[in-house]
């Protein structure tokens, strides 16, 4: 079986929940749809380019489906300067695991693009 990779935009507090449409998600009364829009740029979508090729893993239930199964190898994050306080989070629920920090790039928006690889026991 190939890698799992998860690619994913997420909010300095963890929330993943629709990042590119205002409609996208509006699961529990969330109002913040798009928010990941205004922090788009060459950078990013260079990085969303650069992976084209993958299957992006960008659904909140698929996601945490294959952290329970502890099958992800590797998680790209596109980390917002921006802090919601509501909304579905990436990693919630108790989920753990051990990762080690392989890449880190700060664009001109503020957003820390970060690969993270599963560390294996």
């Amino acid at each position: 079986m190939g890698e799992v990779i998860v690619i994913n935009n997420v909010t300095l507090d963890g929330v993943m929940q629709a990042p590119g449409r205002p409609d996208e998600d509006t699961r529990d009364g969330f109002e913040h749809g798009g928010w990941a829009a205004a922090y788009s740029d060459r950078a990013t979508v260079a990085k969303m380019g650069a992976t084209a090729n993958l299957v992006i893993l960008g659904s909140g239930v698929l996601i945490g489906s294959l952290m329970a199964a502890d099958v992800i190898d590797e998680y790209v994050l596109m980390i917002a300067p921006l802090v919601l306080g509501t909304g579905r989070r990436l990693f919630a629920g108790g989920t753990q695991t051990s990762l080690r920090l392989v890449e880190t790039v700060a664009t001109s928006t503020g957003v820390v693009m970060t690969s993270y690889e599963r560390t294996r026991d």
